[in-house]
């Protein structure tokens, strides 16, 4: 018996992920209008991190039933990741997929409350690759902390460094004007 997600979730699971593909490499968006009449094509899959089945990729026999069904287990990707990844579970692994679903919430979340953001060629908030992440945490920062809110504080405190050196007496004033 399949442990399958229930409608509500596979809609969590995909608004979660700000209708994306969580793969971070892809981000291609995966519901839009349908040309020529009122309706939507959808192109994505909630997919289950952890098997709906035995014998699924990835099945974790210590889960219960509602851990399995619960959006938690569930990962939003595009058709083809969502072939892929159940493909190939030894190379897509549980620890890679969380990790993928987590960068693709916060993405989803820093996208509403940070609207003006750097965006990439898709039109989503550019979102660091878990190399990024890894660099992040071994500079010893909050975990809340991400590539781009650290770019961010930098390049501000560049700019105030530089208005402050604007405004020291030894500065040259051909430096200043447009």
């Amino acid at each position: 018996m399949r442990d399958d997600f229930t409608q509500r979730t596979i809609e969590a699971i995909a608004k979660r992920a700000g209708f994306l593909c969580s793969d971070p490499a892809c981000k291609s968006p995966t519901v839009g209008a349908a040309e020529g009449h009122d309706g939507i094509v959808n192109v994505g899959v909630a997919a289950h991190i952890t098997a709906a089945a035995p014998g699924g990729p990835r099945y974790d026999p210590s889960l219960t039933r509602e851990e399995r069904r619960h959006q938690s287990n569930g990962i939003w990707l595009c058709q083809t990741h969502g072939k892929l990844v159940d493909s190939d579970s030894e190379h897509f692994t549980v620890g890679m997929l969380r990790a993928w679903k987590e960068a693709a919430e916060k993405q989803s979340f820093r996208a509403i409350v940070a609207p003006h953001t750097a965006r990439d060629r898709r039109g989503g908030p550019v979102s660091p690759d878990i190399a990024d992440w890894e660099r992040i945490e071994t500079l010893g920062l909050p975990p809340q902390d991400d590539l781009q809110s650290v770019t961010l504080r930098l390049l501000g405190g560049a700019q105030n460094d530089l208005v402050a050196f604007k405004r020291m007496p030894g500065w040259p004033r051909h430096c200043t004007q447009p």
